[in-house]
């Protein structure tokens, strides 16, 4: 869907609270209604990323799907988890974003997020999570995370796909224990 900065703000407005995720990237909307199986993912994701930042006593501060815009960048998106590493302070830009890729974006998120400057993404797609780093000339893929860079995501992959998110937690804080 077409359409301009500022109906896209009455959009947002007019949409309020609800569960719709949006992208907009050069006057294309997109929105997306996230499934059971992307929502059990994502939040999956952020609660065992939130139990190792306990274990290892790393200050991350979550916003979950925040809105994140910029009309000078024409760029607005919602990511399915997003947090930002150390005090939050006066910073509107997370450094941490986390998407889950459950059927094909018409939109390029990553071009989304160049935009408005956010550090890190880390993509979920069959299965594992790629980390995607911002540089000059845009994102590059990478094997671990830059803003964590004692994260292993490997690890963090084989707990996410539990439908039983607590005792999903368990067995991950046990294995944390372990290493």
């Amino acid at each position: 869907m077409r359409m301009d900065w500022p109906t896209f703000e009455a959009f947002l407005v007019a949409r309020g609270d609800t569960g719709t995720r949006v992208t907009f990237l050069d006057g294309v909307l997109e929105l997306m209604s996230p499934s059971f199986n992307h929502e059990l993912v994502a939040n999956s994701i952020g609660r065992l990323l939130e139990t190792w930042s306990l274990e290892y006593d790393v200050e991350v501060n979550a916003l979950g799907s925040l809105t994140i815009k910029k009309s000078r960048k024409k760029a607005g998106v919602e990511p399915d988890k997003c947090y930002f590493i150390g005090p939050v302070g006066s910073r509107r830009t997370p450094d941490l974003a986390i998407e889950v890729v459950w059927s094909a974006p018409l939109l390029d998120k990553l071009e989304a997020y160049r935009r408005l400057g956010v550090s890190e993404v880390w993509v979920w797609e069959a299965g594992r999570i790629t980390p995607w780093f911002l540089g000059a000339s845009g994102y590059t893929r990478g094997r671990k995370s830059r803003v964590l860079p004692d994260f292993d995501l490997t690890l963090l992959s084989k707990f996410v796909t539990r439908v039983d998110q607590h005792a999903a937690v368990k067995a991950y804080r046990s294995a944390l224990r372990r290493n």
